[in-house]
C-alpha cells in the first residue's frame, strides 16, 4: 500500500462520496473505487459500507481512518523537516526519477549537467511510481521531478511540464511466440496471453487494466513486478509476455527477444515536472534546459 492511498481513503472517508471525493483529488471516480478495494484487499478487511449514493464508514474503517491520518501527519512533519534543512544548502537541486530510469543512463546526464554548472550539487532520489514522484513534488521533497503521465494521474494547476523522451507500450517475448512474427499487435492479441505487469504504484498499471478492459477482457496477470528488467527476464524464460515502455525495452540486439509495439500507440512520454513558483529558479531552468536539449531528449 503506497501513502497515496491513504490520502485517497482519508478524502473518501471525510466526503463519504465516491465521485465528489474523486473531483477534490483530481482522478477518475473508477480509479479511486479500484485504490479503495485495492487497500481491502491487502488488509483483509472492508473499509466502506456502499449505499446507492453514498458510503459510510465500517468500524474497522474508523480504526483504519484515524491511524491513516496519524502515520499521514508524521509524514508530512518529516517532509517539512527535510524541507528546512535543504534551505540551508545553497547550490542544491534535488531530483526525483522513476526507479528503472538508470536504464536511461541519467547518471551520465547528471554528471554531464554538473561538470557544465560546477556550483550546483544535484542529489538523486528513485520512486517506484508516478504517482508518488508528483506528490513528493509537491511537498517540497524534490525541485524537479521525472515522470511518466497517465489519464490517472490529475496534475493541479502548479505543476509545470515539458516532454523529454517520447516513447509507447509495447509488447516483449521470446523469438519463439506465436505473436514474435507480427510488425504490430492489438492488446485483443493478448486476452489469452500469460502478462507480466508493472507494480500497482506504476501510472502504467493502471494505464494497461483500462487498455485490458476497454477491449473486452480480464489481463491474465502472472507476475507484478517494480524492476523491468525482472519482467523481461521473466519474458525471455517464456512466462508470459512483458509489457512495458519503449524507452525501456531490450537491447535492440538481444536476439532471444521480440519487442513488438502495440497499435494504436498508447503513449509513454517521459516528462519533467516542477512547480510553477520554482520556475525561477536558476538550478531548475538549467536543469531542465540541459536534459530537453540532450542527444536522445524529446524525440520518439
Amino acid at each position: 500500500m503506497e501513502l497515496y492511498h491513504l490520502r485517497y481513503i482519508l478524502k473518501l472517508a471525510k466526503l463519504l462520496h465516491f465521485s465528489q471525493a474523486a473531483r477534490e483529488l483530481n482522478i477518475t471516480q473508477p480509479y479511486l473505487s479500484q485504490c479503495v478495494a485495492q487497500a481491502e484487499q491487502e488488509l483483509g478487511v472492508k473499509l466502506f459500507e456502499r449505499k446507492t449514493r453514498s458510503v459510510c464508514l465500517t468500524e474497522s474503517g474508523e480504526a483504519f481512518v484515524l491511524n491513516a491520518d496519524k502515520v499521514l501527519r508524521a509524514w508530512q512533519e518529516l517532509l517539512e523537516d527535510m524541507h528546512n534543512q535543504s534551505l540551508t544548502n545553497k547550490g542544491l537541486l534535488r531530483v526525483g526519477t522513476l526507479l528503472n530510469m538508470s536504464r536511461l543512463d541519467l547518471n551520465n546526464q547528471v554528471l554531464a549537467f554538473q561538470k557544465e554548472h560546477p556550483h550546483i550539487r544535484v542529489t538523486l532520489g528513485e520512486i517506484v511510481g508516478s504517482f508518488e514522484l508528483i506528490q513528493q513534488l509537491e511537498s517540497g521533497v524534490y525541485d524537479i521531478v521525472f515522470f511518466i503521465p497517465s489519464t490517472e494521474l490529475k496534475l493541479n494547476s502548479e505543476v509545470d511540464i515539458c516532454p523529454v523522451l517520447y516513447g509507447h507500450v509495447v509488447a516483449v517475448m521470446p523469438v519463439e511466440h506465436r505473436l514474435a512474427g507480427k510488425r504490430a499487435i492489438s492488446m485483443s492479441d493478448l486476452a489469452e496471453e500469460n502478462l507480466l505487469f508493472p507494480g500497482r504504484a506504476h501510472s502504467l498499471h493502471g494505464t494497461l487494466m483500462s487498455a485490458c478492459r476497454n477491449s473486452n477482457f480480464e489481463p491474465k496477470i502472472i507476475s507484478q513486478s517494480s524492476l523491468v528488467v525482472t519482467n523481461i527476464k521473466m519474458a525471455a524464460q517464456g512466462m508470459g509476455i512483458a509489457l512495458l515502455s519503449s524507452q525501456f525495452s531490450p537491447e535492440p540486439d538481444n536476439d532471444a527477444l521480440r519487442v513488438i509495439p502495440i497499435e494504436p500507440l498508447i503513449a509513454r512520454t517521459i516528462h519533467l515536472a516542477y512547480l510553477k513558483q520554482s520556475a525561477h529558479s536558476a538550478a531548475v531552468r538549467a536543469f531542465r534546459d540541459f536534459i530537453v536539449q540532450i542527444p536522445g531528449g524529446a524525440k520518439t
